[in-house]
Parts: C-alpha cells; structure tokens; sequence
C-alpha cells in the first residue's frame, strides 16, 4: 500500500512539472510575438517580455538564444540606441549557426548602412554572398542592397551590376515587398545618374507594387 501510494505520489510531482514546463513554454512563445508586435505602439511593454524571455536563456538552445538576442537587438534599434542593438547583433551572431545567422547578418549590414557606415555594410553583404544557406529573396535583398550602398559611394558601374544580379532573384523569390524596395532603389539609382524618365518609370512601378 505504500509504495503504490509513493507512485502516485511521484505520478501527480511529473504531471505537475510537465503541465508547468509546458505553461512556460507557451507563455514564451507569447512574449516572443508580444515583443515584435508592440516595438512602436507600447515599447515599454516590449521590453518588459524581452527581459522575461532573456531570463530563460539558460534553459534555451542555441538557435533560439540567437533568435531572442536578434530581436533584442532589434527592439533597441526601434528605440533608436543604436549602439547597443549593434552589441545584440553581435551577441546573436557568436551563438548563431551559418543558417540562423542569415537574417541578424543582412539587419547589422543594414544598421550600418542608416548609419552612414557603407564600407562596413557591404563587407558584410559581399562575405554574406558565400554563405550556401541563402535563399533567392536572401540573394535578392543582398545584391539589391549592395547595388544602393555603390550608389551612395558613386561607383555607378558597380551599383548598376548589383541590380542586374538582383532581379532575377527577386523575381523567383515572388516577394512583393523586395520588389518594391528594389525599384524605389533602382529609380533612385537612375535620378542620381540624371536618367529622369527611368526614374519616372521606376516611380510609377513602386507605386504600384505598394
């Protein structure tokens, strides 16, 4: 009788870890939308569940301690602290596998590039180039970055390369937001070379993918 007794005991002691773990997990799951969903409209809010899931590194994998820390540092760049969502970025990357590391890579390269830092932005878009995990939009974004970042620096050869290298792989991609990025790129491309009427055009294209 007590030893049946202790293995109900000892029954009911993992359900109860099972259903607590199993809480956990989701409310984290919650944060993790919560955070992402309220970075402009309630900020505080948003970094009161990224504390919370960063509280839970220690029981988290790798892959998805890199994801968090690439949304953490996400959140600060909304903030407008630049300096230390450029730490999370990095933070993100040191734990972060060559697959996982795609995305954090192309939002650091871009972080510089708002920030006046070209050459910085497009070592890190050229060395992203070999990574062989890359998707067609991964390979479109890239290159359509790369082509606007030759652009800043007049080397219109270069940039006008970059853009061709693009749009094939944003086409195949089917991303209508690339796309859009990519013409407002490419019609700002042609008005800073004087080439009015591809500006017009591309304009026009812009508008009608948004």
């Amino acid at each position: 009788m007590l030893n049946m007794s202790k293995k109900i005991l000892c029954y009911l002691a993992f359900a109860l870890i099972t259903t607590i773990s199993f809480s956990q997990e989701v409310d984290i799951n919650v944060f993790r939308q919560k955070i992402i969903s309220y970075f402009n409209t309630q900020p505080d809010s948003s970094y009161y569940f990224l504390k919370k899931i960063l509280k839970q590194h220690t029981i988290e994998p790798d892959s998805i301690k890199s994801k968090d820390l690439n949304n953490a540092a996400l959140y600060f760049w909304y903030q407008n602290k630049k300096d230390s969502s450029i730490i999370y970025f990095k933070r993100s990357l040191s734990i972060g596998s060559e697959k996982n590391n795609i995305g954090t890579l192309i939002n650091l390269a871009i972080l510089y590039k708002r920030n006046s830092k070209n050459n910085k932005a497009i070592s890190l878009f050229e060395n992203l180039l070999s990574n062989k995990y890359l998707t067609s939009k991964n390979k479109g974004e890239i290159y359509s970055q790369l082509a606007s970042l030759y652009s800043l620096k007049n080397n219109f050869k270069k940039s006008k390369d970059n853009f061709e290298k693009a749009l094939p792989f944003l086409k195949d991609a089917g991303s209508s937001n690339e796309l859009a990025n990519y013409q407002n790129n490419l019609a700002n491309f042609y008005k800073k070379i004087n080439y009015t009427t591809s500006h017009c055009h591309y304009t026009k294209r812009v508008l009608r993918i948004i």
